[in-house]
């Protein structure tokens, strides 16, 4: 099943952010196995992370909603449309 979002005329800025763990991040990209993603090493995907984390939930104004996407993808997908009809985007 397939969604497009059109975003409403009255456009806000929101981010959805879906959190996971660089360590759980890491080990979905060693199952996956591109080859252009191999030589990342986990201490990349750890730095990034906290980069992120501290931008994201500290630094900037615009609103955030975090999902845990660490959960089967199934469930992310269906927070992820709640969370874009909750908000009216």
């Amino acid at each position: 099943m397939q969604h497009r979002f059109q975003p409403k005329k009255d456009y806000k800025e929101h981010v959805i952010y879906l959190r996971v763990r660089p360590e759980v991040n890491f080990e979905r990209i060693q199952t996956r196995g591109r080859a252009e993603e191999m030589g990342v090493p986990l201490e990349y995907f750890c730095q990034l992370h906290q980069l992120l984390e501290d931008w994201l939930l500290k630094e900037t104004d615009m609103p955030v909603t975090t999902i845990d996407a660490e959960r089967p993808h199934h469930q992310v997908y269906a927070d992820v449309l709640a969370t874009v009809e909750r908000l009216g985007l």
